[in-house]
């Protein structure tokens, strides 16, 4: 906006207005985001203009008053080689101004050089001097038009205080969420001691630190070197190419000892890494990267220990790694004390584990030894009393109720069900006809032998009628009639066969009808709905008949677990043992009995799929009341006294055997 001094508005209304216009304006200026450069040479400019001074300039105050100019608009003559000492003396004139908060007019001083009259104001930021705000003119102004340009200054000032203000809120802020980022990230990395905790921790709030797209940390294990972690993913697939050729670049750059950088710059690298880099960059998306090698710290040393890991920066979007160093150096230093540390516990055995719980050590202070000697002495009488006090030792089984005695009917031929005698729960006597089959094959194969059988009785009585009528004596009579006795002989001895297959096919047909094969009860129920017209196979159960009268039984299953016990108590009492049990439908009264006879072999209870032997106990069938076939039971095995503490624990101590030897 800069123009000459005649463009100016002849009006005194109109000046005023413009002035105003551009206090506001640079008001506003300075409540943007602008940038401080920007700023001030507008407000420098925008000042000379209104005064019509010759030059504007910025000066700022650092440590015991020093003050440099920052920025300045018009001022060439005070850095003019011709002017000799002239910023020097400038400063010096400046410095009177310092203790002052207002603007002050500084006259012109020929003999020292400083022909220019100056208008300075201090701009004060936090009750503290920040900065002078100066302006220049050729030739001093009368004191109506001085106090009114000081107001000005004095404004602008104001202004210029109010951004520099912002400016360092601002700067605050960053410092603030920088120095946040730094303790959050220093804090996560020194938060656990397990080695791939670390790298998690290093990798992640490292790339929320630095502020580039890609950490990863890589370690070597042996000759080997192995990517720990990489930011955004929970898993290293450490088969991908990527990954492969990442840890081979790396491996190179931790045996070189010396960072990688690459970036915009053309640099030459030695040739073992150079290959691989070429290899992993035309892989990826990666534009530029930062390959740092870690070190063990050496307490004694200044030189480092030996190389264990690196970390990698890396920037898909831009081609040059834009870090702050001291960023870069901090975040390598705590990533190199973190893993470093990481890695020699993880070296020795339990280390990691007990730095974790550091707490459990607290109980071993004297002070907590009689409350250790209270402890284990309660424990030891626990377990004292765990051996010596003995109590029953019982086996838990299931099974059910059946009758002593039971048949089942099977089929005897294959065939189908035509009719069924017999329901559920009728009583039957022994000889009584129950179920009826019918074959079709056995049909056809009664009426293939009847037919055949008729054939060669026909056969014979014509070759027997044949033999009567043969008449003479001469030698083809006699032929004949051999010949017709060789045949007789044949046909009768077919007779005889086809008669036995009929006598046997009588016999399988009989077998059709099938009978009870004792007095009792059909314990089968629905036995119509079940049979009746249903193709069957030679030796499928059909139905069962059982003694109810009689006596019954308990069927149990006790399990391959538990069979040792059981058999280990049969020889310790050399007796039968007692069974208790209850039938689940009336738990209320327990029955009483005996074991009579267990299986040798194992087989699948069809209930539970499980492994296991077959016991049947013995019982007094008055104690139960209302007795069905198959009802369930629970029981318990009385296997002698054991002690409490392997009544309680024998399950515990079986299944740790089972797994561990």
């Amino acid at each position: 906006m800069a123009t000459s001094s005649s463009d100016a508005p002849s009006g005194a209304s109109e000046i005023l207005h413009e002035i105003d216009m551009i206090v506001s304006e640079l008001a506003e200026l300075a409540r943007s985001d602008v940038a401080p450069q920007q700023f001030y040479a507008q407000l420098l400019e925008r000042t000379q203009f209104v005064l019509h001074g010759t030059g504007a300039g910025i000066w700022t105050v650092g440590s015991a008053d020093e003050i440099s100019l920052a920025y300045r608009h018009g001022l060439s003559q005070l850095t003019s080689r011709r002017a000799g000492n002239v910023y020097a003396r400038e400063k010096d004139r400046l410095r009177s101004v310092l203790a002052s908060s207002q603007p002050t007019w500084l006259a012109a001083d020929e003999e020292a050089g400083l022909s220019h009259w100056v208008i300075a104001a201090p701009v004060q930021v936090e009750q503290r001097t920040w900065g002078l705000l100066t302006v220049y003119f050729d030739e001093e102004m009368p004191a109506s038009v001085q106090e009114g340009f000081l107001r000005f200054v004095s404004e602008v000032a104001r202004i210029a205080a109010g951004h520099e203000q912002r400016q360092q809120i601002v700067s605050w802020q960053e410092g603030r969420d920088q120095w946040q980022g730094y303790a959050d990230y220093s804090l996560a990395v020194h938060r656990s001691w397990s080695l791939k905790q670390v790298a998690f921790e290093v990798a992640n709030e490292g790339r929320r630190y630095v502020g580039c797209d890609r950490v990863s940390v890589a370690t070597l294990l042996g000759r080997r070197c192995k990517l720990l972690a990489v930011s955004g993913i929970d898993a290293v697939h450490r088969h991908a190419n990527l990954v492969r050729k990442l840890e081979n670049l790396t491996k190179a750059v931790i045996r070189s000892r010396q960072p990688l950088i690459v970036g915009d710059q053309k640099l030459e690298y030695p040739p073992q890494i150079e290959k691989l880099l070429k290899e992993y960059l035309d892989e990826g998306a990666t534009r530029s990267l930062a390959i740092v090698p870690l070190f063990h710290a050496r307490e004694e040393e200044e030189q480092p220990g030996a190389p264990f890991g690196a970390t990698i920066c890396e920037q898909f979007r831009s081609s040059d790694l834009d870090l702050p160093v001291e960023v870069l150096q901090a975040f390598n230093q705590h990533a190199s004390l973190a893993l470093s540390r990481a890695t020699k516990v993880r070296s020795v055995p339990l280390l990691g584990f007990l730095a974790q719980h550091s707490r459990l050590f607290s109980w071993l202070r004297l002070q907590m030894w009689p409350i250790w000697a209270m402890v284990a002495g309660c424990l030891g009488l626990v377990i004292a009393l765990l051996a010596l006090i003995q109590t029953d030792f019982d086996i838990q089984v299931r099974g059910e109720f059946v009758p002593a005695v039971q048949r089942h009917v099977f089929a005897a031929q294959d065939g189908t069900v035509e009719a069924v005698h017999v329901a559920g729960d009728q009583t039957v006597e022994e000889g009584d006809v129950v179920v009826e089959m019918s074959s079709t094959s056995l049909d056809l194969e009664l009426q293939r032998v009847t037919g055949e059988m008729e054939v060669a009785r026909t056969e014979l009585a014509a070759l027997r009628t044949e033999q009567l009528q043969a008449t003479g004596f001469d030698a083809n009579t006699a032929d004949q009639l051999r010949n017709l006795s060789a045949r007789e002989l044949a046909l009768g001895e077919r007779l005889e066969n086809l008669t036995a297959q009929l006598e046997i096919l009588e016999k399988q047909r009989a077998e059709l009808k099938l009978n009870s094969p004792l007095d009792g009860k059909i314990l089968t129920w629905d036995v119509e709905g079940e049979l009746l017209k249903r193709p069957i196979r030679r030796g499928d159960r059909l139905l069962t008949v059982a003694d109810v009268e009689g006596p019954w039984i308990v069927r149990l299953h006790v399990p391959d677990e538990s069979i040792a016990h059981l058999l280990q108590a049969q020889a310790e009492q050399n007796a039968d043992l007692k069974v208790s049990f209850v039938a689940v439908s009336d738990p209320g009264v327990v029955i009483e009995g005996k074991i009579q006879s267990l299986s040798s072999v194992s087989q699948v209870d069809p209930t539970s799929e499980t492994n296991g032997v077959i016991v049947e106990v013995a019982f007094d069938k008055a104690a139960a009341a209302g007795l069905r076939s198959n009802a369930t039971v629970v029981g318990r095995v009385h296997c002698g006294k054991r002690s409490l503490g392997y009544v309680w624990l024998h399950e515990l101590l079986e299944e740790f055997n089972r797994r561990f030897f």
